[in-house]
C-alpha cells in the first residue's frame, strides 16, 4: 500500500472542461515546465574544462554519470554548468551508457570513460572525446567499462577499468593510448582498476580490487615506473577507489579497506613513499572520492557516517589534524568531487540535500555554505486544489519547488510558485478549502509553519494553525461538506483525542466520527468525493463500514453507512463527480463483483459499469469534466490496443490519450484555467519535454471548449427568442445548430422550416427562433476548430401562447375548457409565462384572472 498511499491524488471537479466529440487524432499538446535540482540519476564523475582554453569563455563544471535529465535539459549521461552564468548545456547527445569517468587532455579536448558503446551519432566503445563540437571514438575502445583516466608523465592518455581487450589487443585492466591504438602497460591487473593518478615525479599509480600484475603481488595499489608495475609496500587490504596527491607529493588513498601496510587506517591513508599511515582513525564505511584543496586539506566522500569517531555524514574535511563538517554533511552517499580553480568544491553521488539545501545529486560548497546548482520540486506531487483566484495549491513530497523554498506545500499563481509560509514538517497528501477559502493540508507531519499540528492543519493566508489536536494518523484525503465541515479520511484510530477509524469530522471547532468508520485489515481511507446530493463517498482499502459490509468503496447519507454495489475487488484510489453528476471511482481493482471493471468504473444508481475496456493499470486520480467526460491519471500504458502514457481523457466513448503522456506516475490532476490541465505526480517528462513533477496540457489546438452551455427557455409564439454556446478553441472556430426532429439530430439552416420555426443565426454562436409552430423544440449546437469538434448539452425551447386575446390558450381555432386546462398545466410547471394579473408573483389568483378573460374577452 506505501507505492498508492505516495501518489493518491486529491481531484476536484473544478470548473468545466469539454463535452465530448469525434476525434481523429489529440491535437493539444503538453508545455515545457521546470526542472529538477539537479540531475535526475546519479553523479559518477566531475571534472572542470575550459572549452575554449585561452578564449573568453570560463571555465565549465561537466558531470558525468548515469541521468537522463540536468535541470531543464534532456541530456545523456554527461552535461555542462556554467558557475559564472548559472547556465546549463548538453555536450551533443551524451552518451547511451554511464559516464563513469573524466579527464582533460593538454589539447583541450575532453575525455570521458563509462559503460557505453555511442557517444553522440559515433560508435565508441567505453571510450570517447569531445572536441567541443562532436562526439568521436578513441580506436577500438575496450570491451568493459572504463572507470578511470589520466595522463601519466608523457603526456599519454591511460584507462583503468574493468576490461580485457581493446579489439584484439590483450590489456587487461589498464591500457595507454599510443596516437592510433590502445596499447598494454606490462601485465596489467588481475582485477579492475577503480582509480588512476600521476604523481609529481611523473610515475602513475593504478588503485582497484586487483591483487596482482601477472606474477607480482599488487594488493589494490600499484605503481607504473615505465616498464612495470610495482607494490607500495603491503598495499591495502580493501578495494581502492579514489585516489589523490597531496601538496607534500604524499599518495592519498581512499576505498573499502581498513588497514594499509599492516596499519589501521580506516578507509583512507597516506603512502609516502616509505611507509602508510593514517588519518585519526579514518572512517567508518568506505570513501568513493577525494579532493585535495589549496590549503593543504583534503576532503573526502562516500557511504560513511562518521569521521575520526565524530558524525559526519558522507563527507568530511581533514584540516591537518582532525577530521570537520562540511556544512553538515550530506543526507546519502557522495560519489564525486571537484575543487575548481576558484576554490569552489563540488560534489555529486546520490543524494538529495546538501546541509539542509535540496540539490539533487549535485551541489557546491562555498567554503561557508551549500548552494544547488538549479531549482526545481524535489519530490513528486500528490494532491491539488483550485482557490477562488484561480490559484492552484499543490502538496506532495518536496521541500524546495520551483525558485523558492517551499516544504511540502506550495502555491501557484499562474507565473511561479510561491511558499505557504514556513510549509510543514512532512509530506502533504491531500488539500481542501473551508468555506472561508482558506487552505486545508492533510498528510504525515508533526508541525505546519513551526507550530504544533498533527497531521492537519490550516494556512489562512498568513500563518498556519492546528485543527483541534488533530489526528493520530496519517491524512490521505480531505473534502468539504455543504455545511462546511471539512471530512478528513487516512489511515488513524482517533481524531481530537476520540475515536474515529480512518475518517472523521471537523465542525470548525471539534472533531467527532462518522459512525462506525471504515474498518477491516490494515484499512485505509485514499479518496473522498460529495456527491450531488450532498452525501460523502468513501474509497480505499477496507471490508466494513459502520460495521455493515462495504468493499472498498461505500456511502455516507449524514447518519449511516451503506454500501454501494459490489464494490470493487481492489483498493480504490480516487473518486470523483463527472460533469453530468455521476460517479466514477478509480484505483487497483479490476472487478466489481461478476462485472470486469480494469482500473476504473462508473455507477448507474444500483451497480458499476466500466468505461469501455478500462485500462491496463492503477488509477490514483480522476478529474470529472462537462458531460460525460474525465481525465483520468495514474501508471497505465494502455486502454485495449490503444496507447496511454498514464494520463488519458474519457470522451464519452473511448479513451484517448494526451499527446504522448508522462513518463512516471500522475497521482494530481486539477483545471489551471479554461485551456490548461495541470497533471502531477512522479515524473520527470511529458512528451519528452522536461517538467518535473508537475506538468501542463494545453487544449489549443484540441477539442474546443464549452465554457457556457445553451439554458432551456420558453418563447413567445409571435416573437422571437435566442440561445447561446460559448465556447473557445483554434480559431476560426464553426459553429452548427442541429434540432431533434423526426428522432433525429438535424442541422438547421437559417430561413424557415415549415412546421417547426423560422432560425437565424445556426452557423453562429447565437441561435434565434422565431414563430414557433412546434410546441417544444430541443437543440444543441457543434462547435468544430481544426482539429476536432464537441458537441453541446442540449437545451429545451418550449413555445408559448403568452396570452392572447381572445383567450385561445393552445391554438386550437377555438375558445373553450381545454384552453383553461392549457393555462393550469403551463401554470403548474412553469413552463411559460401565466403572471396573468402581472403582479410580479405566479399563483392561484393568475388562474382566476384568465377565467375571466376567457369568459370575457376583456383584453
Amino acid at each position: 500500500m506505501s507505492n498508492l498511499r505516495r501518489r493518491l491524488a486529491f481531484a476536484a471537479a473544478a470548473g468545466c472542461l469539454v463535452a465530448g466529440g469525434a476525434h481523429a487524432q489529440t491535437c493539444g499538446r503538453w508545455l515545457e515546465g521546470d526542472g529538477v535540482p539537479g540531475i535526475n540519476g546519479s553523479a559518477r564523475a566531475i571534472v572542470e574544462w575550459d572549452p575554449d582554453g585561452a578564449g573568453p569563455r570560463t571555465p565549465l563544471i561537466v558531470i558525468g554519470g548515469t541521468f537522463t535529465i540536468a535541470y531543464d535539459l534532456l541530456a545523456s549521461n554527461i552535461v555542462a554548468y556554467d558557475p559564472v552564468n548559472d547556465a546549463w548545456e548538453t555536450l551533443g547527445a551524451g552518451t547511451n551508457g554511464s559516464v563513469l569517468a573524466m579527464a582533460v587532455a593538454p589539447s583541450g579536448e575532453l575525455l570521458v570513460g563509462g559503460d557505453f558503446t555511442a557517444a553522440g551519432s559515433a560508435s565508441a566503445s567505453r571510450i570517447a572525446r569531445w572536441n567541443g563540437g562532436a562526439w568521436q571514438a578513441v580506436g577500438e575502445g575496450f570491451n568493459g567499462a572504463v572507470r578511470a583516466l589520466a595522463f601519466d608523465g608523457s603526456g599519454s592518455l591511460v584507462a583503468g577499468g574493468l576490461f580485457s581487450q581493446s579489439g584484439s589487443t590483450t590489456a587487461n585492466a589498464v591500457a595507454r593510448w599510443n596516437g592510433s591504438a590502445w596499447t598494454a602497460m606490462g601485465s596489467g591487473f588481475s582485477n579492475a582498476v577503480n582509480a588512476l593518478v600521476r604523481l609529481p615525479g611523473g610515475d602513475l599509480v593504478a588503485g582497484g580490487s586487483f591483487t596482482a600484475s601477472g606474477s607480482t603481488s599488487v594488493s589494490r595499489i600499484a605503481r607504473w615506473n615505465g616498464s612495470g608495475w610495482s607494490a607500495l609496500g603491503s598495499g591495502v587490504s580493501g578495494a581502492v577507489n579514489a585516489l589523490g596527491v597531496l601538496p607534500s607529493g604524499d599518495l592519498l588513498v581512499g576505498g573499502a579497506f581498513s588497514a594499509a601496510g599492516g596499519v589501521s587506517v580506516g578507509r583512507v591513508a597516506r603512502w609516502n613513499g616509505a611507509a602508510w599511515s593514517g588519518f585519526a582513525g579514518g572512517v567508518n564505511l568506505p570513501v568513493l572520492a577525494l579532493a585535495t584543496l589549496a590549503d593543504g586539506t583534503f576532503v573526502a566522500t562516500g557511504s560513511f557516517t562518521t569521521a575520526g569517531g565524530a558524525s559526519h555524514p558522507f563527507i568530511a574535511r581533514w584540516t591537518g589534524t582532525s577530521w570537520t563538517s562540511v556544512g553538515g554533511g550530506l543526507d546519502f552517499n557522495g560519489s564525486a568531487l571537484l575543487a575548481a580553480g576558484d576554490g569552489t568544491l563540488f560534489v555529486g553521488g546520490d543524494f538529495g540535500f546538501a546541509g539542509g539545501v535540496a540539490a539533487q545529486r549535485i551541489a557546491a560548497w562555498t567554503g561557508s555554505a551549500w548552494e544547488a546548482l538549479a531549482r526545481g520540486f524535489n519530490g513528486p506531487l500528490t494532491c491539488a486544489v483550485k482557490r477562488a483566484s484561480g490559484n492552484v495549491v499543490a502538496g506532495g513530497y518536496f521541500t524546495v519547488s520551483p525558485r523558492s523554498e517551499a516544504r511540502g506545500v506550495a502555491e501557484y499563481d499562474g507565473s511561479r510558485w510561491l511558499p505557504l509560509g514556513d510549509g510543514v514538517s512532512g509530506a502533504v497528501h491531500a488539500l481542501t478549502l473551508n468555506a472561508a477559502g482558506d487552505v486545508i493540508a492533510g498528510g504525515s507531519f508533526a508541525a505546519a509553519g513551526g507550530v504544533a499540528a498533527s497531521n492537519v492543519a490550516r494556512w489562512n493566508g498568513a500563518a498556519w494553525s492546528p485543527l483541534g489536536s488533530g489526528l493520530d494518523g496519517v491524512v490521505y484525503a480531505l473534502e468539504r461538506m455543504p455545511d462546511g465541515a471539512i471530512i478528513a479520511a487516512g489511515q488513524f484510530a482517533s481524531a481530537g483525542g476520540a475515536p474515529a477509524s480512518n475518517i472523521a469530522r471537523w465542525s470548525g471547532s471539534s472533531w467527532s466520527a462518522l459512525g462506525g468508520g471504515l474498518t477491516g485489515v490494515g484499512s485505509v481511507v485514499n479518496a473522498l468525493a460529495v456527491a450531488p446530493d450532498g452525501t460523502l463517498v468513501a474509497g480505499g482499502s477496507f471490508t466494513q463500514a459502520g460495521g455493515v459490509p462495504a468493499l472498498n468503496i461505500a456511502r455516507w447519507n449524514g447518519t449511516s453507512w451503506s454500501p454501494l454495489g459490489d464494490g470493487f475487488d481492489g483498493a480504490v484510489a480516487a473518486v470523483t463527480i463527472a460533469g453530468d453528476g455521476g460517479l466514477v471511482a478509480g484505483g487497483l481493482f479490476g472487478a466489481s463483483g461478476s462485472t470486469p471493471t480494469p482500473g476504473v468504473a462508473k455507477w448507474n444508481g444500483s451497480a458499476w459499469n466500466p468505461l469501455g475496456v478500462g485500462v491496463n493499470g492503477s488509477v490514483f486520480s480522476l478529474l470529472g469534466l462537462a458531460g460525460n467526460n474525465l481525465i483520468a491519471g495514474g501508471s497505465f500504458t494502455a486502454s485495449g490496443s490503444t496507447p496511454l502514457g498514464r494520463i488519458a481523457r474519457w470522451d464519452g466513448g473511448a479513451w484517448r490519450s494526451l499527446a504522448d503522456g508522462v513518463d512516471g506516475t500522475v497521482a494530481v490532476l486539477e483545471i489551471l484555467d479554461a485551456q490548461t490541465l495541470m497533471a502531477g505526480g512522479d515524473f520527470t517528462t511529458a512528451s519528452g519535454l522536461v517538467s518535473a513533477y508537475a506538468a501542463s496540457f494545453s487544449f489549443i489546438g484540441d477539442d474546443p471548449v464549452i465554457l457556457s452551455q445553451p439554458a432551456s427557455t420558453a418563447g413567445c409564439r409571435a416573437g422571437q427568442t435566442q440561445l447561446d454556446v460559448t465556447a473557445s478553441g483554434t480559431a476560426p472556430l464553426q459553429y452548427r445548430w442541429e434540432a431533434l426532429l423526426d428522432a433525429r439530430w438535424t442541422p438547421l439552416v437559417d430561413g424557415e422550416r415549415p412546421g417547426v420555426a423560422t432560425f437565424a443565426g445556426t452557423s453562429t454562436r447565437v441561435l434565434t427562433i422565431g414563430s414557433p409552430a412546434a410546441a417544444s423544440l430541443r437543440v444543441r449546437c457543434r462547435v468544430q476548430d481544426a482539429c476536432a469538434f464537441v458537441v453541446s448539452g442540449e437545451a429545451l425551447f418550449t413555445a408559448c401562447a403568452c396570452l392572447a386575446c381572445p383567450s385561445d390558450f393552445n391554438e386550437d381555432g377555438g375558445i373553450d375548457g381545454a384552453d383553461i386546462e392549457a393555462f393550469f398545466r403551463s401554470w403548474v410547471t412553469g413552463s411559460c409565462d401565466a403572471d396573468v394579473n402581472q403582479d410580479g408573483g405566479t399563483d392561484g389568483a393568475d388562474v382566476e384572472s384568465f377565467i375571466v378573460r376567457w369568459q370575457t374577452g376583456d383584453c
